[in-house]
């Protein structure tokens, strides 16, 4: 992982070939989001919390 991550928040804005997402990162709430950018789509995991995205 970047060492950005040590931030309380990081802004992520992810562009795909069908849409665009921004994703702010909370750190305190444990938080993790993966981005593939070798796919059309963007995977996304988290942890310790149910997070919606609607695309």
């Amino acid at each position: 992982m970047s060492s950005t991550l040590a931030h309380a928040q990081i802004d992520i804005t992810c562009t795909h070939k069908y849409f665009i997402h921004t994703h702010v990162i909370d750190k305190h709430t444990d938080v993790i989001h993966t981005h593939t950018h070798k796919q059309k789509y963007a995977t996304h995991m988290y942890r310790k919390r149910d997070v919606r995205h609607p695309h």
